[in-house]
């Protein structure tokens, strides 16, 4: 048994998949799926077939599936700014918009 969205899924013996898991969790853009035991997040596996005794945690409950931010890292203007001039170069000189 796992908890998604708020409702309680039965889990098959066989197990269930990760894109099914994703799937019924739905995430927006800019959201990662993951499964939630406790305070640990771990990302679920497309590809994995997951078990329902791996769907509980150590005390037995049934674990959350929710999304959390997604929290990859990309390059902006004033990201290449900061990493092109030192502290010092960037007062004395006038900094120009790039792009």
């Amino acid at each position: 048994m796992a908890i998604i969205n708020g409702r309680r899924i039965q889990v098959p013996p066989a197990g269930i998949t990760g894109q099914n898991l994703i799937q019924q969790v739905n995430p927006r853009p800019g959201r990662r799926p993951v499964i939630r035991q406790g305070l640990a997040f771990r990302p679920i596996q497309s590809g994995y077939t997951y078990k329902p005794e791996e769907l509980f945690d150590r005390h037995g409950n049934p674990v959350k599936i929710t999304t959390i931010p997604d929290r990859t890292k990309g390059t902006s203007k004033s990201t290449i700014l900061r990493r092109s001039c030192s502290r010092e170069a960037c007062r004395s000189t006038k900094m120009t918009q790039i792009g």
